[in-house]
């Protein structure tokens, strides 16, 4: 090859690599503008967040969009159920959002009313089934909580029945505990299947449950977890949102266990809580919005569950010594049968 030829080689080269790289610089400043103009609102449900566990795991979920996408998220708070309509509302006309998240059951008639009225922006809501809904531009997530829950009774039973001389925190009374924030589907769902998974143990295990009418007194949540406690119980399953904290609270004062709910909370008392039951709220959530963001069509509903690894149970952190291997098979060999539908968990809590 002569000079000449050499030389209009990488000229050719150089303006092919200057106009790819000129074309690659077009489109992330296209990407970022649009990820700047794109914003995602979280409505807040009057848990509020420092729960640690069902509203800051969704809004984590936004969090993580904003890290990965470069998104703009808000969140808003409700300090009661009448503030939903005019907080959502607000989303859309003061934030200009583009996504709105209605965190939880009891916000589901009102974000129907306001998707309804906006139908450009999309919608979507926390443990609230949409599959029935016509309405376009609003998508339910759900979970399969029974599933985490019949895994959390599993462990329970074991720890408080066959176990029980592994932990000083643990009594031979064969007694488990729940304290529900209130009985409505995402909350019984997780009892059900944890009644269910400690009694698949031993059906003569006795399991107390207590209903406390708010996810938000934490007062509340530790006086009914007093109670629980001075019956026997060593073990006690917490789904009450803010006022579970009481229930932690109670159970570390008395010296038993206790489960967490909705995200890993070990940090919250590590040598109290066994482990958690858990949906994976935030990636749930991130899922969603990026689905949104892309421009994909969503569906009514998008459920998790074992299967697709959206509910499970969380390692047992620094009180992982007390668990024998066979408590940890139970629950390998609990796990895929239930994905492979040889176990059928109830959703409501028996009479």
């Amino acid at each position: 090859m002569t000079m000449n030829k050499i030389l209009t080689t990488l000229k050719t080269l150089s303006t092919l690599v200057g106009t790819s790289f000129l074309l690659s610089l077009i489109f992330a400043m296209n990407s970022e503008a649009q990820a700047k103009k794109y914003t995602a609102v979280t409505v807040v449900d009057t848990g509020g967040l420092g729960d640690g566990s069902f509203n800051d795991g969704a809004y984590a979920g936004m969090l993580l969009a904003k890290s990965k996408m470069g998104i703009t998220v808000h969140a808003t708070p409700s300090k009661k159920q009448n503030d939903y309509v005019p907080n959502l509302e607000g989303a859309v006309n003061d934030n200009n959002a583009n996504f709105v998240l209605g965190v939880g059951f009891l916000m589901a008639d009102a974000i129907k009313e306001v998707a309804a009225n906006y139908p450009k922006t999309q919608f979507a809501i926390v443990d609230f089934d949409m599959s029935k809904s016509k309405l376009k531009n609003l998508t339910g997530i759900t979970y399969k909580t029974e599933e985490a829950g019949y895994l959390a009774g599993i462990v329970a039973a074991n720890m408080t029945y066959k176990y029980h001389n592994k932990s000083k925190k643990l009594n031979a009374k064969k007694v488990i505990g729940a304290v529900l924030g209130m009985k409505i589907p995402p909350v019984e769902t997780y009892v059900a299947g944890y009644i269910a998974g400690a009694h698949s143990v031993d059906p003569t295990i006795k399991v107390l449950t207590t209903n406390l009418d708010s996810f938000t007194d934490q007062s509340k949540g530790k006086a009914a977890t007093d109670a629980l406690i001075s019956k026997g119980a060593d073990i006690i399953f917490q789904v009450a949102g803010k006022a579970g904290l009481g229930a932690i609270n109670s159970a570390k004062q008395h010296g038993v266990l206790a489960i967490g709910v909705d995200v890993d909370q070990a940090h919250i008392a590590p040598n109290t809580i066994l482990f958690s039951a858990e949906k994976d709220i935030s990636s749930s959530v991130f899922q969603t919005i990026q689905m949104s963001y892309a421009g994909k069509k969503l569906p009514h509903n998008l459920e998790f569950s074992l299967a697709n690894k959206g509910v499970k149970i969380s390692g047992f952190h620094k009180l992982s010594k007390i668990i024998p291997a066979d408590v940890n098979n139970q629950v390998k060999k609990a796990t895929a049968d239930i994905i492979h539908h040889k176990i059928k968990i109830p959703t409501t809590i028996p009479k």
